[in-house]
C-alpha cells in the first residue's frame, strides 16, 4: 500500500494547519519508506504534534517497526475519534495497515473486521494495483478467524541442529505427533508453507477455501490454508501454526530427486523474538530473553523484512531476501545515481521470475559496488542495477541475498530491537 502524499495528509483535518513543517518533514520520509528516519522525527517533534497527527504517525511507525499491538490501538484510537474529519483516502491507509497488524500478531477476527469494513465501504477509491493484495489479506483473515493466535513457548535459550539438505539448505527438525520431517526455513516466505501428504501426516485442519498463487512460470498454484494444533521446532513448543497448503508437486523437483516437505515462514520465525543462525555449526541458536542492545537498522513492510544500509551519504532501503541467490540494485538506486552508473556500468538484459512469469528487464551490470550494512563494508563484484521500475515498484533500493550472509559465520535477527547483524 502506498502511502499518501503530502499534499493529502496536509488536508487530513479541515482547517488544521499548525505545525505545518513537522509533518511535512515526517511526512516525507514515510513516503519515500524511510520509516527510520521517520521514527527519529517524530521523536523531535511530538510536543509540537496535534494528537490527531501524533496517533496516526506513531500508529504507521509503530507497525513498520514490529510493534503491532501498540500500533493498532493508536490507529483504532484514531478512528474512533477523528473518522468524521479524516478524507477516505487515509481510512483505507489505516484500515490497510491493521491487517496488517492483525496477521502478525495473529489476531485474524480483527483483521478480517478491518478488512471487511475497507471492502465494503471503500472499495471504489483502492488503488487498482493494491486491490487484489487487500481482498487476498481480507481473504485470509476471514478464513482463520476462529484460529486463536499462535503462541511460541521458549522458556530458557536453545540451541536447534539444522540439517544440511543435498542443494546445501539448512533445514530446522519440525515434529508433531509422529510426524518428523527437516522444513527448509525462510524468513522471507510469508507465511510458511506444507505440502499435501505431510499437511495429511501432521494431522492439520485444512479450511475449504481455495487460493491460487502464482510460480514463476506464471502458471496459478491452487492451495488451501491449514493449521497445526501444535508442533515443536526443535524443541520449541508452537500452537496454531497457519501453513499455505500446497500440491506435493509444487515442493517437488524430482529430475534431481529432490523434495521439500515444508517451508518455515516469517510468521513462525519471527515470533522466536530474537534467534541466530550458525552457519558454520548449522545451529539455530534462540535466548531465553533477548537482547535491548544493538542499533534499529531493520523495519517490516508488511510482512516483508526491510535492512537500512548506507551508500556514501545515503541511506539505502534492501529487501532481504534469503531466497535469492545474489543481490541487487533497483531503480530507485539508478535514478539517483544515474550519472555515474551510466558511465561505468554495461548495458545488459536481466531475466527474473515472478508471477506474470519469466521477463526480461534493461539493467546495468556494476563492476563493483561498496555498501555498508550491520556496520560492516560489503562489497559486491560485480552488481547488477535494473532500470524498469516495474520490479519490486519502487520501493526499494535493492534486494539483499545469499551472496551477502554467506560470508560471515551468524546472521542474527532480533524482532523486538529491530536489529540485523552479521558475525
Amino acid at each position: 500500500m502506498k502511502y499518501l502524499s503530502t499534499v493529502l495528509l496536509a488536508l487530513i483535518f479541515v482547517g488544521c494547519t499548525t505545525h505545518k513543517s513537522s509533518f511535512l518533514q515526517i511526512d516525507k520520509a514515510i513516503k519515500v519508506g524511510n520509516m527510520l528516519k521517520a521514527m527519529e522525527l517524530l521523536e523531535v517533534f511530538k510536543d509540537e504534534l496535534s494528537r490527531k497527527y501524533y496517533l496516526y504517525y506513531s500508529g504507521m511507525i509503530d507497525n513498520a517497526f514490529n510493534r503491532n499491538e501498540t500500533s493498532s490501538r493508536s490507529l483504532q484510537m484514531l478512528l474512533d475519534k477523528y473518522r468524521d474529519e479524516m478524507p477516505d483516502s487515509l481510512i483505507v491507509e489505516v484500515l490497510d495497515t491493521q491487517i496488517s497488524n492483525s496477521l502478525r500478531s495473529c489476531h485474524y477476527k480483527l483483521g478480517w473486521k478491518a478488512g471487511k469494513l475497507l471492502l465494503e465501504e471503500y472499495r471504489a477509491i483502492i488503488d487498482s494495483s493494491d486491490l487484489a493484495d487487500i481482498e487476498n489479506m481480507a481473504m485470509v483473515c476471514e478464513t482463520l478467524s476462529e484460529v486463536p493466535p499462535q503462541i511460541a513457548e521458549i522458556k530458557n535459550t536453545v540451541e536447534i541442529s539444522l540439517l544440511r539438505d543435498k542443494m546445501g539448505l539448512q533445514r530446522v527438525p519440525v515434529v508433531s505427533g509422529e510426524f518428523e520431517a527437516g522444513f527448509v526455513y525462510d524468513t522471507g516466505a510469508n507465511f510458511s508453507t506444507i505440502t499435501q501428504s505431510s499437511a495429511k501426516k501432521m494431522g492439520v485442519k485444512v479450511f475449504e477455501s481455495d487460493i491460487n498463487v502464482g510460480s514463476s512460470t506464471g502458471e496459478k498454484i491452487q492451495t488451501k490454508w491449514g493449521v497445526a494444533d501444535s508442533l515443536y521446532l526443535g524443541n520449541i513448543f508452537y500452537k496454531n501454526v497457519v501453513f499455505i497448503v500446497v500440491p506435493d508437486e509444487a515442493l517437488s523437483f524430482p529430475q534431481v530427486d529432490y523434495y521439500i516437505e515444508g517451508v518455515i515462514g516469517f510468521p513462525v520465525m519471527s515470533q522466536l523474538k530474537e534467534f541466530t543462525i550458525d552457519s558454520k555449526n548449522d545451529k539455530l541458536i534462540v535466548p531465553g530473553i533477548p537482547s535491548t542492545s544493538g542499533e534499529t537498522n531493520m523495519a517490516l513492510d508488511g510482512l516483508d523484512m526491510v535492512l537500512y544500509g548506507t551508500y556514501k551519504k545515503d541511506t539505502l532501503l534492501f529487501h532481504f531476501d534469503s531466497g535469492a541467490t545474489f543481490s541487487h540494485l533497483f531503480s530507485k538506486f539508478y535514478q539517483v545515481h544515474r550519472t555515474d552508473i551510466d558511465s561505468i556500468g554495461t548495458r545488459k538484459k536481466v531475466k527474473i521470475g515472478g508471477a506474470a512469469g519469466v521477463t526480461e528487464i534493461d539493467a546495468y551490470s556494476l563492476p563493483e559496488f561498496t555498501f555498508r550494512l550491520s556496520q560492516k563494508d560489503i562489497t559486491l563484484t560485480p552488481v547488477d542495477v535494473f532500470i524498469s521500475e516495474s520490479y519490486e515498484e519502487d520501493t526499494y533500493h535493492g534486494v539483499i541475498g545469499q551472496d551477502v550472509v554467506s560470508r560471515y559465520e551468524r546472521m542474527t535477527f532480533n524482532f523486538i530491537r529491530m536489529n540485523f547483524s552479521l558475525e
